[in-house]
């Protein structure tokens, strides 16, 4: 024994040295032959230790404990040995001629010495024994997969003693991650899939963390075989039989007996007794047999053997149990034990929930269990499963795509953003990898599956899907006319938009938090924030993924949003404008964050969303709903401070050369000045009032508080604003109610703290504080010339830039309301009452005045006739001439008169 250690260390060192001089480039350096020659030896040395070793029925080593086992084989040197050949895996792209010799010998002797190693060096094999894939040459692909499924993960699942610490199962979705990137055969995939799904449970949990974490080639062979192996998680039926995905089911395991008549015979036997696997020369243990030898084969050998499952082709969705009586059978979980397997052909067994849960209540059998509900998942898993769909919906966010589009003429964008056909055939010709679009489709199943639109989940996790969700529609715009978008298009249509319209409808608050110009931090993910964009490329877009909604009715003019009546329960709101409430944000963004020189970037999305052309813009939204959150800001009462605001934004709309309809233009101002003229008329009233209070005496101000609470209790108030308008009203009859309009709330509240120091009763305290806070308004006439000055400068825009026919008159009636609105204008205090702060000859209000008087003008020619009316020449005629004929007439009349009277008394009388 001694002789045998002695030797063993001896060529441990010997390879230690070949080592050495490959690394340092020492001569003689070891050919391949030397290698292998050695590593031959040390596996003769490590089976025949196998084949010397006697069954113990001891209960420890028939239940497979592996500290048990290893204590009965002889001391050598296993783990230095372990070391040696990690080492030499680094170096053999080194070897010159590259052979493949060296690498089946190195695979051939760690399967070998994997029974002898400690459970910490066993646990950790698997994963080294995969990362060879990244070094050996690919013609040995196949010896690696197979000793990784055939013996090493059997003999390391088999003899795990602490799950929950094993690096084995911790590293499966690494080990996985490593076979699909470095593989392309099909059937390995299928190969390395079936082993662990007959070995460990829940394996959906680590496919899933390939296609979150993984690469693109990894995460495509991920998402392929996740819904081969679990086809219940696509819902919608599309897709179901792998049409766009080529499956090759794994090869069959052959029998290894020596004494085997047929060679090619099917494994449907396999031994998991280290002990008992003594089979052939150099082939390291489980021993597989086919049905034959296993009937041949010694009693003490068949009661550690098990059966083979068959090739899987195929997972049922309904359940499989010939008993099943349940009503629902589709398919919940899928059992990969052989107990459970044999009712079923060796297959694996599909059961619907029912049978699931009464034959796996109190056993220990390996099975897979589909995904249900997202949000009943635990945290881990959930957050895997999240960034899976995340990352299989960025697949259609090409970048390829941006940045030829970006190295593209202005001409050739405006023509690839009016004829979207176009610009998918042109992708396809400069060959961009739009395949990489459908991969998207299994992201949506995940959606479809897992969440229901009227669930409630953590807003940040269902929130951050339906960022990713929006870009998806973003970035499917530009479909392809060929099978793939016909897919995408099928999905989108039939699936996901009544989905997500189901979503806006329950989850209406959420959504709007997302398409707002500064969404929360959980929303920024995929496409421009994950790029270093300047604020204009974010703003643009966002706005482009805003809009590219627009057309399927998803952000549509009205949303049910019954949370508003209960938290302004003073107004009945059972409906509010989901377009009216985000786009006010997005034209402050713009305003405030988007520097004049990049607003002409906007021009191509904000001529697709504002065009008043149904034809030309494919919005769900006609033109008064398109323009309704900028014309309901100058409804009554709309002090100048906020239509300032809107009219900043028509003014980033004409900047950007937006055509805007005149009528409706003018419309807006129109009303827009009408509310500033009774803004105006509150404030003459107020200063009225005011000099009213202050020529009372305490006695009327007590007698007016008094009307005021006789009025109230019988109920005759008006105006429920007004409840201390009587106080400053006594010039004015007590039936009529009045209210007062401040300057600042200061001045409101002052004017509270003088009522409360007067002598009330407590009655009268209560009364006046439970009356709603009157209505305060600050004098902006100075403000109101900015308004009406960008009103005109608008309009005068606007007119010019639609090429309206100038010199129609002012009997045109367009004409007409332009002409009523600078009328209205006119009569504005500001245009009749000012005085210069300063006595500097410059004021900024003067030469406001002045330029409204200049665009006016501006305006009048416009819409004046080309000509002076030339009306004709009439000669007026003498006045004394006038008086002769009028003499003459009435001398005439009078001589007729006196005829017909004489004529009348001359006549004889009977």
């Amino acid at each position: 024994m001694a002789t045998r250690a002695a030797a063993f260390s001896s060529k441990i060192r010997t390879l230690n040295d070949y080592y050495n001089n490959i690394v340092s480039g020492v001569t003689p350096l070891p050919s391949t032959y030397d290698i292998a020659l050695v590593l031959k030896q040390f596996t003769q040395t490590l089976l025949g230790v196998l084949k010397e070793m006697t069954i113990d029925h001891n209960q420890e080593q028939t239940s497979g404990k592996h500290s048990y086992r290893i204590s009965k084989y002889p001391s050598l040197n296993y783990s230095s040995l372990y070391h040696s050949l990690i080492n030499l895996i680094d170096v053999v792209p080194l070897l010159q001629p590259i052979e493949t010799e060296p690498a089946e010998s190195i695979i051939n002797t760690l399967a070998c010495l994997a029974p002898f190693l400690p459970y910490e060096l066993l646990d950790a094999l698997p994963y080294t024994f995969a990362t060879t894939l990244t070094i050996f040459p690919t013609s040995v692909q196949k010896k690696t997969l197979d000793t990784l499924c055939n013996t090493l993960l059997p003999i390391n699942m088999a003899y795990t003693e602490y799950p929950e610490h094993s690096m084995t199962l911790n590293s499966i979705a690494s080990i996985l991650f490593i076979i699909f990137e470095n593989s392309d055969n099909e059937s390995y995939h299928a190969q390395i899939m079936e082993c662990l799904l007959s070995l460990k449970a829940d394996l959906i949990y680590d496919i899933l963390f390939v296609i979150a974490h993984g690469a693109a080639s990894a995460r495509a062979v991920a998402s392929n075989l996740l819904f081969f192996y679990w086809p219940m998680l696509n819902p919608t039926g599309i897709d179901r039989r792998s049409v766009h995905f080529k499956f090759n089911p794994r090869k069959p395991i052959i029998c290894q007996t020596d004494k085997c008549i047929h060679r090619q015979n099917i494994a449907s036997k396999v031994c998991v007794n280290i002990l008992l696997s003594k089979h052939g020369e150099n082939m390291p243990p489980p021993f597989y047999m086919c049905t034959d030898c296993y009937k041949s084969s010694p009693k003490d050998v068949q009661q550690f053997c098990r059966n083979i499952l068959c090739p899987v082709s195929e997972v049922a969705l309904h359940c499989q149990n010939k008993l099943c009586i349940s009503d629902k059978k589709i398919t919940h979980a899928v059992c990969y034990s052989i107990e459970c397997c044999l009712s079923n052909g060796n297959h694996p067994i599909s059961l619907c929930r029912q049978c699931h849960e009464r034959r796996h209540i109190d056993s220990n059998h390996v099975y897979q269990e589909t995904l249900i509900d997202m949000w009943r998942l635990s945290p881990e898993v959930q957050n895997h499963c999240v960034e899976a769909i995340i990352s299989l919906l960025r697949e259609t966010d090409n970048n390829e795509e941006k940045r030829i589009v970006d190295s593209m003429s202005d001409e050739k964008k405006s023509i690839l953003a009016e004829n979207i056909d176009n610009t998918a055939t042109m992708f396809l010709s400069l060959d961009i990898d739009v395949g990489r679009k459908l991969l998207s489709r299994y992201g949506i199943y995940l959606i479809l599956g897992l969440i229901e639109p009227t669930s409630y989940g953590p807003p940040e996790i269902f929130g951050r899907i339906l960022s990713m969700l929006f870009l998806w529609f973003h970035s499917t715009v530009r479909l392809p006319g060929n099978e793939i978008g016909s897919v995408l298009g099928k999905l989108k249509s039939e699936y996901v938009i009544p989905w997500l319209k189901s979503v806006v409808k329950e989850h209406h608050e959420l959504v709007i938090a997302l398409l707002l110009p500064h969404p929360v931090e959980y929303a920024k993910v995929g496409g421009i924030w994950e790029t270093m964009a300047n604020r204009t490329t974010q703003v643009i877009e966002c706005l482009n993924k805003l809009y590219d909604l627009m057309p399927d009715g998803i952000i549509t003019y009205e949303v049910s949003l019954p949370f508003l009546s209960s938290i302004l329960k003073k107004i009945s709101y059972d409906r509010s404008l989901i377009w009216d409430y985000i786009m006010p944000y997005w034209m402050e963004s713009i305003r405030l964050e988007v520097p004049e020189n990049d607003l002409p970037d906007l021009n191509l999305l904000f001529r697709k969303m504002f065009d008043p052309d149904p034809d030309m813009s494919p919005s769900s939204l006609t033109r008064d709903q398109l323009y309704h959150f900028i014309t309901d800001r100058f409804q009554s009462p709309a002090p100048a401070s906020v239509q300032e605001q809107a009219l900043q934004w028509l003014q980033i709309l004409c900047l950007i050369d937006i055509y805007i309809p005149v009528p409706l233009l003018v419309q807006i101002f129109t009303t827009g000045t009408n509310s500033l003229q009774k803004l105006e008329s509150r404030a003459q009233r107020r200063e009225h009032y005011t000099m009213a209070a202050s020529s009372s005496n305490e006695q009327s101000m007590d007698n007016g508080l008094n009307l005021m609470m006789l009025s109230q209790d019988e109920g005759n108030l008006a105006n429920p604003t007004g409840g201390i308008a009587g106080l400053t009203t006594m010039s004015a009859s007590s039936s009529t109610n009045k209210f007062l309009v401040f300057d600042t709330y200061e001045t409101y509240r002052a004017h509270r703290h003088q009522l409360m120091l007067q002598q009330m009763t407590g009655q009268e305290m209560v009364s006046i504080i439970k009356e709603e806070e009157e209505e305060f308004i600050i004098n902006e006439s100075e403000i109101n010339s900015t308004c009406c000055i960008m009103m005109v400068d608008m309009t005068l825009k606007q007119m010019e830039l639609q090429q309206t026919p100038q010199h129609q008159g002012m009997y045109n009636p367009l004409s007409k309301e332009i002409l009523s609105l600078m009328n209205k204008q006119l009569i504005l205090p500001w245009a009749r009452r000012h005085r210069c702060r300063t006595s500097s000859s410059q004021c900024s209000f003067c030469e406001e005045y002045i330029l409204w008087f200049s665009i006016a003008q501006d305006i009048l020619k416009y819409i004046s006739p080309r000509d002076e009316i030339k009306l004709p020449e009439l000669e007026l005629p003498n006045l004394n001439e006038l008086k002769q004929q009028q003499l003459k007439q009435q001398q005439l009349l009078q001589q007729q008169t006196l005829l017909q009277s004489a004529k009348s008394t001359s006549k004889p009388k009977f």
